[in-house]
């Protein structure tokens, strides 16, 4: 019994495009994280720099 394998040719780049581009598709989807994690990490700052005084004042860290 014997069984032959084949391989399948590497997926070719597109026509025009040099070699280790990215695509337009996946620079976005590239920048749409970024821009994500950068507004969820803006969003953050912007909540605790609120809170920090009533955290404080609710440990009585202003009194002396």
């Amino acid at each position: 019994m014997t069984t032959s394998t084949t391989r399948e040719p590497a997926a070719q780049p597109a026509p025009g495009a040099a070699p280790g581009t990215l695509s337009h598709r996946q620079i976005l989807t590239i920048l749409s994280g970024l821009l994500l994690g950068m507004f969820l990490a803006a969003l953050d700052q912007n909540i605790v720099s609120v809170a920090i005084v009533r955290i404080a004042n609710s440990l009585h860290g202003f009194d002396q």
